[in-house]
C-alpha cells in the first residue's frame, strides 16, 4: 500500500484508536450494567476461552467468522445443557443416555473437535473456500463442454464420450491433457 502512495502509519493509528474507542465504551457500558469490575470477570479464563471458540469456530481471518462463531457457541451454551431433560422425556428408561448427557461439556468438546475436524478454517471459511472451488469447477465445466462439442464434430465419434459434460478416456495427444485429467477425477 506504501508503493502506491498511502500512508500506512496514519491507517494504522486510526484503526488502533477505534478499536480501542469501541473497546473503552463498551467496557464502561459492562462495568455499569455488572455494577463493578473486577480481573476475574472481565478477564476470565472461561470469557477468553469463549471468545477463542468464537473466532475459531467462526472462521479466523473472516469478516462474519465471529458472529457465525458466536451464534453457534450460544446455540450451544442454550441447546446442550436441556438436551437431558429432552432426552429424558423422549427415553425415558435409558440411564446411561441420562447420564452421558449430564455431562453436557463433555459433549460440547466433541462437536467442537467435530468442527475443527470438518471445516479447518472455521465455518465462515470452508463455506467461501467451497463456493470458490464450485466456481472454478463451473467455469471448467463450461471449457470442457466446449472442448468435447468441438471434439465431436472434429472426430465424427461420440465412442470416447459419455455426455456432454463428463469425459471417459482422454483425447491423444498433450494439447488439452489437463484440462480433461481434471475432468475426469473431480467433475
Amino acid at each position: 500500500a506504501e508503493a502506491i502512495g498511502y500512508k500506512t502509519f496514519m491507517v494504522k493509528s486510526i484503526s488502533i484508536c477505534f478499536g480501542c474507542l469501541v473497546s473503552t465504551i463498551l467496557g464502561g457500558l459492562y462495568a455499569m450494567w455488572v455494577g463493578y469490575a473486577n480481573p476475574e470477570s472481565v478477564l476470565g479464563i472461561p470469557i477468553m476461552l469463549d471468545v477463542l471458540l468464537m473466532e475459531i469456530v467462526g472462521g479466523m481471518g473472516t469478516l462474519y467468522g465471529g458472529l457465525a462463531g458466536a451464534a453457534f457457541l450460544e446455540f450451544a451454551h442454550a441447546f446442550l445443557p436441556d438436551l437431558q431433560n429432552f432426552a429424558k422425556s423422549l427415553f425415558p428408561g435409558a440411564h446411561l443416555l441420562h447420564t452421558a448427557l449430564e455431562r453436557w461439556l463433555l459433549i460440547f468438546g466433541m462437536v467442537f473437535i467435530l468442527v475443527v475436524f470438518f471445516f479447518p478454517k472455521g465455518i465462515i471459511g470452508s463455506v467461501q473456500d467451497i463456493m470458490a472451488r464450485r466456481k472454478t469447477i463451473r467455469s471448467l465445466r463450461k471449457l470442457v463442454t466446449w472442448k468435447s462439442d468441438n471434439l465431436k464434430l472434429i472426430s465424427r465419434s461420440t465412442r470416447y464420450l459419455r455426455m456432454p459434460r463428463q469425459i471417459s478416456k482422454p483425447w491423444k495427444g498433450r494439447r488439452n491433457f489437463w484440462i480433461v485429467w481434471f475432468a475426469q477425477n473431480y467433475l
